[in-house]
């Protein structure tokens, strides 16, 4: 098995319409993702709305994390 890429994506407190935070690079990798461990997927969704130009969100895995996280739902990567 081949193994990838994890990112740590920081966001922001605030949202505001400009991006002030982000460089672009990083906007243009977080629009290939397809795969996110998240700590909660409706701001995640929110924040990747922000981002936009992302795959669609019916595409994308989205594997929440809880203060116990399970090994073996993270094992295969």
């Amino acid at each position: 098995m081949s193994k990838g890429n994890l990112y740590l994506i920081p966001t922001s407190l605030g949202k505001t319409p400009e991006n002030n935070a982000l460089p672009e690079y990083t906007l243009s990798i977080i629009r290939k993702l397809d795969v996110f461990a998240v700590e909660n997927i409706q701001s995640a969704v929110k924040f990747l709305r922000w981002v936009g130009d992302t795959i669609p969100e019916y595409n994308i895995d989205f594997y929440p994390l809880t203060k116990k996280p399970r090994t073996r739902r993270f094992s295969h990567f």
